[in-house]
């Protein structure tokens, strides 16, 4: 069924996440953006997942 995102992945997602955020970009909207993005890739396919949980951490770390 569905594939597991390794935990690499996930430190590397919050460590891209990081430098985007000690850079001072509006990280909220570009989290919405990748959302959207990996919606519009797939929603049974891997990448799809990566920019889910990619831009889901960015909105997690600009809210907090």
């Amino acid at each position: 069924m569905g594939q597991r995102i390794p935990e690499k992945e996930i430190a590397n997602f919050q460590f891209v996440t990081k430098i985007f955020a000690m850079k001072g970009i509006k990280i909220e909207l570009l989290g919405i953006a990748i959302i959207l993005l990996g919606i519009a890739v797939t929603t049974n396919n891997f990448w799809g997942y990566v920019l889910g949980v990619l831009g889901f951490g960015c909105f997690l770390k600009d809210n907090h």
